[in-house]
């Protein structure tokens, strides 16, 4: 039985979860917000997860394409303006949120 449940899907699930406990438990979680002013639907936001998913392991990546915002929440050891070059080199504008 466990030799089955350490196949495929299930196996991805674990690597995952303990992917995420090891970045939880050392702290190395940052969240940054983005604006990308030209995302105007869920097809932009959905074309932008696949391509940031496809170049770094996030934790989670959230939109809004109301207010244009873009939640990611990855690993420490990422460089957000890498992520924002990606975004951009997919023909969007995002930039870092200004704090207010």
């Amino acid at each position: 039985m466990i030799k089955n449940f350490m196949k495929g899907k299930n196996m991805r699930i674990l690597s995952l979860i303990f992917m995420l406990t090891t970045f939880l438990l050392a702290g190395g979680v940052l969240t940054h917000e983005l604006v990308v002013p030209n995302m105007g639907c869920g097809g932009c936001a959905k074309k932008i997860k696949r391509v940031v998913e496809g170049n770094y392991t996030l934790i989670s990546m959230d939109f809004n394409t109301t207010t244009k915002d873009v939640n990611l929440t990855m690993p420490s050891e990422i460089d957000i303006n890498s992520v924002i070059k990606t975004i951009n080199d997919a023909g969007y504008k995002a930039r870092l949120k200004e704090k207010q």
